[in-house]
């Protein structure tokens, strides 16, 4: 047997190198040629009719043919769809040469002669392929077909004996597959195996025309096809349109937090914005007559400014808080906290806000916020404060119109004579002036506040027994207690 064609390997080798190529051939009409190796089996001859031999029964085994390896050779047309499916119109051609024959009656072991001659055969096939896994480059495929065939003994002779010529038709089918590769759009090689048999034949090998022999043509191909392919293959979708980022809107910024209740800077108007319940305000500035209730001009002009501020918190209800130092007895100032407290709610009121909104209280000198050994400390006692005691707003309200609040005034006595505290307490009812009353700042009237200057005149050491402590500036600008 000879051995297979080392060009055959050579170009399976290059088609298994290019296996790894991203391309992929076209659908379509395709046309095709192929080759390679035939290995026919052997043939049992059959006889039958009368041989002229004697008495044999239709069927009887004669000989048995041996052949060479052969070749095969044929073209294709097909058409290639996108699914896979192939259909292919196909010519076959295959030779393959006799090597000997065994000779016995019956399948009994005869002797075995040197034969010599070729068996051919040509077929057309209508073939249906389908290939595996088409997306790639390189893919299976399987299927078969089946065909119309002529088979011809050509030039037998065995023992120097020459046979005569003889040919048949009849019905061949073949299976197969292979592993395709897509060498470029339009080209496509293959490495493909094929199964072919056929129908029963029958030849007249001798000169007498009443026998004949039988047999079957039984076949395996190993072979390499090359394909061309018209169409190119589509153009690869174009990518999809990238989808527009979603939006995501950013989450409205929180609202800002309400001001802080802090009283403002010498000079700033005063403002509540951002008080709320439970906040107090101290009112430096608002001051008094000495050893009275009634209001100054400084203290006027402060208590407008507070007006503005309550007129744009409509929401909010307030609680004025008036406090002593220790000067005098607890009785006493008690009572002057009081009206002082009650003067500057009735100022208030006479300037446009809702009496009831308001409410007032004294604590006389029983909430210290400094120490009342020192001037220092009872001046700091002495105050009136704002204590916001409900709010149903947010802390905010409208823009109260601009408002430049002067400093209050420093306070500058033009005489300041020392009080000394009285042994008793005394609270008259109706606060009469004192026996040897001070001297007044200014020569003013004592029941005129509002043409006092902008200062409270304080005694050198507290205030005077019958007259209460004497209230100095008190928080020109709101301040929350602490």
């Amino acid at each position: 047997m000879s051995r297979k064609p080392k060009s055959l390997n050579r170009l399976a080798l290059a088609l298994a190198c290019a296996a790894p190529l991203p391309v992929m051939a076209g659908d379509g009409i395709y046309l095709g040629l192929e080759g390679g190796a035939n290995f026919l089996s052997k043939q049992h001859l059959k006889i039958y009719g009368d041989t002229g031999l004697g008495a044999l029964d239709n069927g009887t085994e004669i000989a048995k043919l041996k052949f060479d390896t052969g070749w095969v050779g044929g073209a294709t047309l097909g058409y290639a769809f996108a699914n896979g499916l192939r259909p292919e119109l196909e010519y076959s051609y295959r030779d393959n040469g006799l090597k000997n024959a065994v000779i016995g009656v019956g399948g009994s072991a005869g002797s075995t002669v040197k034969a010599d001659g070729n068996e051919k055969a040509e077929a057309g096939s209508l073939n249906l392929w389908w290939d595996l896994f088409k997306s790639g480059s390189v893919h299976p495929y399987l299927g078969g077909g089946l065909g119309y065939g002529k088979i011809k003994l050509d030039d037998p002779q065995y023992n120097g004996s020459q046979l005569t010529s003889r040919h048949d038709y009849a019905m061949v089918y073949q299976g197969g597959a292979g592993l395709a590769f897509d060498l470029s759009p339009h080209w496509t090689a293959s490495l493909d195996y094929r199964y072919v048999r056929s129908e029963r034949l029958s030849f007249d090998l001798s000169a007498n025309d009443g026998s004949n022999v039988r047999t079957r043509y039984e076949a395996q191909s190993a072979m390499v096809t090359l394909r061309y392919a018209f169409a190119s293959p589509p153009p690869p979708p174009p990518p999809p349109a990238p989808e527009p980022a979603a939006v995501v809107e950013a989450p409205p910024p929180p609202p800002p937090p309400p001001p802080a209740c802090k009283p403002p800077q010498a000079g700033e108007r005063i403002d509540l914005s951002g008080c709320g319940t439970g906040d107090v305000i101290v009112l430096h500035g608002v001051n008094f007559e000495f050893d009275k209730y009634s209001l100054t001009a400084n203290a006027k002009s402060l208590l407008d400014g507070v007006v503005t501020a309550l007129q744009s918190r409509t929401d909010i209800k307030v609680e004025i808080d008036g406090h002593t130092d220790n000067v005098g007895t607890d009785a006493y100032n008690q009572k002057l906290s009081e009206r002082r407290a009650k003067a500057v709610h009735d100022y208030l009121v006479q300037h446009g806000i809702e009496a009831a909104r308001l409410s007032s209280k004294g604590f006389g000198e029983s909430q210290p916020v400094a120490d009342n050994a020192t001037e220092e400390g009872r001046e700091k006692n002495r105050r009136v404060e704002l204590k916001v005691t409900e709010s149903n707003g947010n802390g905010q309200g409208a823009a109260a119109p601009a408002a430049t609040e002067a400093a209050p005034a420093e306070a500058a006595p033009a005489a300041a004579p020392a009080e000394a505290a009285p042994a008793a307490e005394a609270a008259p009812a109706a606060e009469p002036a004192p026996a040897a009353a001070p001297a007044e700042p200014a020569a003013a009237p004592a029941g005129e506040a509002a043409a006092l200057p902008d200062t409270t005149v304080a005694p050198a050491s507290g205030e005077a027994a019958s007259g209460g402590p004497a209230w100095d500036s008190l928080p020109q600008m709101p301040e929350p207690a602490r």
